[in-house]
């Protein structure tokens, strides 16, 4: 069973490891900007999601209409700092997660021809071992060890 990948070719060690550069200088870009969470923080705090975003953002322009009904407890200017550092990272976020899932799906189909390959190469091993090839044998010992399917005991013969 084969996939119909996109692009079957692997990506050339010069293109993964710019790419890792790359990402690695826009996480050293962004480092600075960045706020770490415990996961206690994280379950605390309000989340803003794609239903809020409309209301932040409306919200931010009444600030700035109607400055009058702002209460004495709203920094605006924070507020204005923090909702344009949310869309700054929301298009980040948003490229990032279709970058994932591509990555992801690529993974995912690279990996299962591998594994795909890898097992057959495996069975074939195994039943040059089980008709008495003796090269076979240390081969199909070896990768048994490593192979992830169901790991059987052998009855007793007691």
């Amino acid at each position: 069973m084969s996939l119909k990948t996109k692009n079957p070719n692997p990506i050339p060690v010069d293109v993964a490891m710019a790419v890792q550069k790359l990402l690695t200088e826009a996480a050293n870009l962004l480092n600075p900007y960045m706020n770490g969470l415990s996961a206690d923080e994280r379950r605390r705090l309000p989340k803003m999601s794609d239903k809020t975003v409309a209301f932040v953002d409306k919200t931010e322009n009444f600030t700035i209409s109607h400055p009058a009904f702002s209460p004495a407890i709203l920094d605006v200017a924070a507020f204005e700092k923090n909702a344009a550092a949310t869309r700054s990272l929301r298009l980040i976020a948003n490229l990032l997660v279709t970058m994932q899932s591509d990555v992801s799906d690529s993974m995912t189909v690279t990996g299962s021809e591998a594994y795909l390959a890898a097992r057959y190469y495996y069975n074939s091993v195994k039943y040059a071992a089980r008709q008495g090839d003796e090269s076979a044998k240390p081969i199909a010992e070896d990768l048994g060890k490593r192979y992830p399917g169901s790991t059987r005991k052998k009855p007793d013969k007691s």
